[in-house]
């Protein structure tokens, strides 16, 4: 008489339950990426966008990202982890706006001159409103003809907006 004995599988390292985690988990992240993050930034190529409101479309990028992989704030994740090699949803944005700026300028259409273009005149008493070109030399650092020389060179341009670090 044969005994055997039934002991539960306890999943390895390279089982298929980890496998098809793995994989389920890549799955989500790809139809997050190409559902819901398009509608979310949909047009934000010309966003002026201020801290506060980056700050707000990170912690809806972040809790959107929660609810798709279904963590819990009590599991006491980091965003560190959560997104992975995720980048910020803010620091997109600004590669966006940085990237069609600099094609913009490229071109040789009048918008280009557009992109650099600051109104005249008196304005309104309270703050002044956010513009693209401010919004550009507070993400870039560089002002006037060092700007535009800088966006007129494609290949330095897209170097550049990869490189530099979020704002």
């Amino acid at each position: 008489m044969f005994l055997i004995y039934m002991y539960p599988k306890i999943p390895s390292k390279h089982s298929k339950v980890t496998v098809l985690t793995n994989v389920w988990n890549f799955l989500i992240c790809k139809a997050f990426k190409a559902c819901t993050e398009t509608i979310l930034l949909y047009s934000s190529e010309s966003w002026a966008v201020t801290a506060a409101q980056s700050k707000r479309l990170d912690g809806t990028y972040t809790r959107m990202l929660r609810m798709v992989c279904n963590v819990s704030w009590r599991n006491h994740l980091t965003n560190k982890q959560l997104y992975g090699s995720l980048p910020p949803i803010s620091t997109v944005v600004r590669r966006r706006r940085l990237a069609l700026a600099g094609h913009v300028v490229r071109s040789s259409e009048p918008a280009g001159r557009l992109v650099q273009w600051l109104p005249t005149g008196k304005r309104r008493v309270g703050r002044p409103h956010t513009t693209l070109l401010t919004l550009i030399e507070r993400d870039i650092g560089l002002t006037g003809s060092a700007l535009e020389a800088a966006m007129k060179d494609k290949t330095y341009w897209k170097n550049f907006i990869l490189s530099t670090s979020p704002a």
